[in-house]
């Protein structure tokens, strides 16, 4: 498991989640690259801004849990198995 104490921006590379939980003290700007969640879940408790680049989920293990709100105007999200959990807007 990590905790990251604050926003996280991913603007390019790959951010791979392969088990245990991903923490994120804040929200998450996701401009490029890739957000791999192949097992564990990812919290993120402020708001997802999804503009560019790919969510995906791999696994049946795997969940992105977001309190707040997603934003998405672009990019991909790739669900083939798991979930996403959004309980804003």
């Amino acid at each position: 498991s990590l905790t990251v104490g604050g926003e996280v921006i991913l603007s390019g590379g790959e951010l791979k989640l392969s088990g245990g939980t991903l923490d994120i003290g804040g929200a998450i700007t996701h401009s490029g690259g890739t957000l791999n969640v192949n097992e564990g879940i990812v919290l993120i408790p402020g708001d997802y801004h999804h503009s560019g680049g790919n969510l995906n989920i791999n696994v049946s293990e795997g969940e992105v849990l977001i309190p707040g709100d997603y934003y998405h105007s672009g990019g991909n999200l790739n669900i083939n198995e798991g979930a996403v959990l959004v309980l804003g807007d």
